[in-house]
């Protein structure tokens, strides 16, 4: 009875393995698989579809997309960004479409170019444009965001128009104001989207961050057959992003400088009292040529107190709130040599000297050996990245050029490198932020030669 169940048990292993080995074969075609969504098949004139390709297992600047100009469609924007799920990460690429023709539209087809010129080719996608005097229902109101609503920070002005599809009169219309969020209006408004009678612009405020649902308008009217009804919004929310924060060190503006200047020179002073107003641009961009040159000596001097001492000096002359503190790169073959030495005088001292002397000494040089392999390990792992100081920089989501800003730091500000892809760096802040900078906005301050 003992040979079958071990039969069997190896049948299950080799199963097991079986499949492993064939999740492991599917793995390249799961991380370049693509697909496009569409937001809505079906949508009204004026209204917005938006358009999602995912390209899985590939980041931003290793993919472009390549498409014809869909006929009687206009965009309204577009843009591409990381994603990142539990098992993946995606490249998405997101457009906004619309039309005023009823009718079929279609959008593609699409040519994806991925890494080392390989191509994927995507079948196109269609949505149609339904007409409102013939398929809605007899009476509708909704909100249209005017402007680009692609991107809301809190704090933003937000311009809805109300517009609705009904016959009759209007003799009530009410928007309670939700919560985080304050509503201006109404304003009279002239002209709407095709099919809609336009009813009035509001200006809605989001006074928070995240997902923020949109005013919910009641409106009252009077129907041709002298019968009143009343119809609401349907309810619609908008990803609201938090507000960029002017940094601290970032130039002033050229207007508010004179005005400053001219009210010093009322109380009797000849000029602005130093540091009150920040320096040029040119000036402070010399000061971040200096600090990182500063960075730099202090990464390959064996003693660098004075160097560090005029390091920071110059970095609360740039009103850097924090840095990363300079790895003692310099000490790194000194230590490892000092370590091997210590190894081999143990070695020797507890092979040659046999006396209780020379076990005493085998145990110093033991633990010397410990502690400069500490020392030793823990200065390789301190200068595992490469450090830069950096111009007055916008950090974007992706490393391209008009991806979205997600925050601004100034000149002097010291980053760790964590990546890189082409022309673009990605970086670490002391306060643990990360986002792609240009790479001609940063300087180098550490070994060439190191891994990213």
């Amino acid at each position: 009875m003992e040979k079958p169940g071990r039969r069997f048990r190896g049948k299950q292993y080799c199963r097991l393995l079986i499949c492993a080995l064939l999740c492991l074969c599917a793995l390249p075609l799961w991380a370049q698989r693509a697909e496009v969504t569409l937001s809505s098949p079906e949508v009204y004139p004026g209204e917005t579809v938006v358009l999602e390709l995912f390209i899985y297992g590939v980041l931003p600047a290793e993919v472009s997309l390549e498409m014809p100009s869909p006929q009687s469609v206009t965009g309204k924007s577009s843009r591409k960004e990381l994603r990142r799920t539990v098992f993946d990460s995606a490249t998405v690429y997101i457009s906004e479409w619309e039309s005023s023709v009823p009718g079929s539209h279609a959008l593609g087809p699409f040519l994806l170019t991925v890494r080392d010129g390989e191509r994927i080719i995507l079948d196109p996608v269609y949505f149609t444009v339904i007409s409102p005097e013939r398929d809605r229902e007899p009476a509708s109101v909704r909100w249209f965001i005017e402007g680009r609503a692609e991107t809301i920070r809190q704090g933003d002005e937000v311009s809805l128009l109300l517009a609705a599809v009904f016959s009759g009169e209007v003799t009530d219309i009410r928007c309670p104001v939700t919560e985080d969020s304050l509503l201006e209006g109404p304003f009279a408004v002239d002209t709407g989207p095709a099919g809609y009678r336009p009813l009035g612009r509001w200006v809605w405020t989001p006074l928070g961050a995240g997902t923020r649902i949109l005013p919910q308008a009641r409106v009252r009217w009077r129907d041709d057959g002298g019968q009143e009804r009343e119809m609401y919004t349907p309810e619609l929310s908008r990803e609201v992003l938090p507000s960029v924060t002017r940094p601290s060190g970032a130039s002033s503006v050229p207007e508010l400088d004179v005005a400053l200047a001219s009210a010093f020179s009322d109380t009797g002073r000849d000029s602005v009292p130093d540091g009150f107003l920040p320096a040029s641009t040119e000036e402070r961009d010399a000061l971040v040529r200096r600090l990182a040159a500063l960075r730099s000596e202090e990464y390959r001097l064996l003693f660098s107190s004075g160097v560090r001492a005029e390091r920071l000096a110059l970095e609360a002359e740039l009103n850097v709130a924090s840095s990363f503190p300079v790895p003692p790169a310099a000490w790194k073959h000194p230590l490892f040599f000092m370590t091997v030495a210590c190894a081999f005088l143990c070695v020797i001292a507890a092979l040659v000297m046999r006396r209780r002397s020379g076990r005493a000494l085998s145990h110093v040089f033991l633990l010397l050996t410990v502690v400069l392999a500490f020392f030793t390990v823990s200065v390789y792992i301190r200068d595992r990245y490469r450090q830069a100081v950096i111009f007055r920089s916008d950090f974007t989501q992706v490393p391209e050029k008009d991806s979205r800003v997600i925050e601004s730091f100034p000149g002097g500000t010291s980053v760790r490198i964590l990546r890189s892809a082409g022309q673009w760096f990605y970086a670490e802040t002391p306060s643990g932020f990360r986002g792609w900078v240009p790479a001609s906005r940063a300087l180098v301050t550490g070994s060439a030669d190191q891994g990213e």
